[in-house]
């Protein structure tokens, strides 16, 4: 496939260069030339050499077949087919960002799986699919399927569009309107990228917008599922006369991190907390630099936003948490007993978003994790026909 001779796409065409064979004769020069020093600075050269080797041995022969959406001047995701000498053919995508401007060097490289499907792929024809006008020259795509009264809007977490929502939907569609979405900057999504970071005020705004364009009907019923839940919350508090009910899945709370940070005070002593921070830093990149694979919303500007409406509570309606039963693996470096102490904040923090109207419905979903949706599908279907039978 032709890349396009932009900054990223000239970049890009090298890195392919380097896994098929090229990096048999690459030199810590070549690489200070075409890596910028915030990505050196946590990758050294060596290391790098060392990696694109072992790579290229690994992936074989690779070809570039498309791009998840049209190539920008500084980001690209690049779909690849690798012939792996063991274990056969392998899709793939190349994630990659560069400077904005000269020399254009790389600060951003990794190569994962592909994206998920997009809204597009996944919408069915209809009024309200499509992409819609959210101002500043950006659309946001929607897929809505079914019919009736009220809509029911399904908000995914971090890194989730409407391929978040594959095993609810079509089921939903059978005794509701629904509609799923991309939001801005989702990696492989359909909809169009957005300045970075975000917060939950801009996705807000995005749907509102979005919605409006399209003309979708009201009342809604909002969906949403970790960061979403959060996010659905903040558009139930501004726009408090379009929303007939939440369904909050696994939904995190504003109180979380602040939550989490007082613990870790409270049972680490000054070194072992500095100890313990080092080493998770050490499993994660510096805040928000810039990346195509993350759509970087600021969950910690979003919480103070949530905060910011605790003066002006949610209005009655009907509400229905489901929380997950099975606790998350501790995270890489963190002791068990930590782990286990956070999944109690958790529920707690849980239960108190039970107390945001009177009469709410809390749920444990005894045998699932955090992705009930996909694990435990018929219980979020059970949710929604609920609360939209009472919407």
């Amino acid at each position: 496939m032709q890349i396009p001779a932009t900054p990223v796409g000239d970049q890009l065409r090298w890195v392919l260069s380097q896994l098929n064979g090229g990096a048999d004769a690459l030199t810590q020069t070549k690489v200070e030339t075409h890596f910028a020093p915030v990505f050196l600075e946590t990758f050294p050269p060596q290391g790098l050499i060392e990696l694109f080797r072992q790579t290229s041995d690994q992936a074989g022969d690779i070809s570039l077949t498309s791009f998840s959406r049209p190539l920008g001047p500084t980001e690209a995701i690049g779909l690849i087919i690798a012939q792996r000498p063991v274990g056969g053919t392998r899709r793939a995508a190349v994630y990659i960002n560069v400077e904005d401007e000269v020399p254009y060097r790389i600060t951003y490289l990794a190569l994962s799986d592909a994206p998920g499907a997009s809204a597009r792929e996944l919408a069915t024809p209809g009024p309200y699919t499509g992409a819609f006008d959210v101002g500043d020259g950006r659309r946001l795509f929607l897929s809505c399927a079914g019919s009736g009264s009220p809509t029911v809007i399904l908000e995914a977490g971090a890194g989730g569009g409407a391929n978040a929502w594959t095993q609810v939907q079509p089921e939903i569609a059978t005794f509701a309107r629904v509609c799923s979405y991309d939001r801005a900057n989702l990696p492989g999504g359909a909809s169009d990228p957005a300045q970075k970071p975000r917060t939950a005020g801009d996705v807000v705004a995005d749907l509102h917008a979005a919605l409006a364009a399209a003309g979708v009907p009201g009342p809604l019923v909002l969906v949403g599922h970790s960061d979403g839940g959060l996010f659905v919350r903040l558009y139930a508090s501004q726009y408090p006369d379009e929303v007939a009910g939440l369904v909050l899945v696994d939904a995190v709370s504003e109180d979380l991190e602040e939550a989490e940070a007082a613990l870790l005070e409270e049972l680490l002593t000054p070194d072992q907390l500095s100890q313990y921070q080092a080493e998770l830093e050490q499993q994660a990149l510096a805040p928000f630099v810039a990346r195509v694979d993350d759509e970087q919303v600021d969950m910690a500007a979003s919480s103070a936003e949530m905060r910011a409406r605790s003066t002006d509570p949610l209005r009655p309606m009907p509400l229905f948490i489901l929380t997950h039963g099975v606790p998350s693996p501790p995270a890489p470096g963190e002791p068990p007993s930590i782990a286990r102490d956070k999944e109690r904040i958790w529920q707690q923090l849980q239960a108190e978003l039970a107390l945001l109207v009177p009469n709410a419905r809390h749920l444990i979903v005894r045998d699932s994790g955090h992705l009930i949706q996909q694990e435990q599908p018929e219980a979020v279907i059970d949710a929604m026909r609920q609360e939209s039978s009472r919407g």
